[in-house]
């Protein structure tokens, strides 16, 4: 299914967080045809916010722990920057296979 509603903008990518580390910059462009986002009020203690577009929409969240929990507002697996998807998918393999 093509999305036509799809729009790139950059977000805010918080410092020492995963995706900071995963893409080695504080601001990255992704896509995004969301209706509906994350209440920043409304998030667990557990977790914190990691990214955020200029309209004040939460785009990422990690979890507070060790534990690999990242949660994203965009769609990388249809994202038109291939090395964009490939960063995020090393990322988690690279810790899962710390588990092994």
């Amino acid at each position: 299914m093509k999305h036509t509603d799809e729009v790139y903008h950059e977000i805010k990518v918080s410092k020492n967080s995963r995706l900071e580390k995963i893409f080695g910059s504080n601001q990255i462009t992704i896509n995004s045809y969301h209706h509906q986002a994350i209440n920043p009020d409304s998030i667990s203690e557990r977790f914190r916010i990691t990214a955020m577009a200029a309209d004040g929409i939460v785009e990422a969240i990690e979890n507070s722990d060790s534990q690999y929990i990242l949660s994203l507002q965009w769609h990388p697996e249809r994202i038109k920057f291939p090395e964009h998807r490939a960063k995020i998918f090393t990322s988690f393999m690279d810790e899962v296979n710390k588990k092994r």
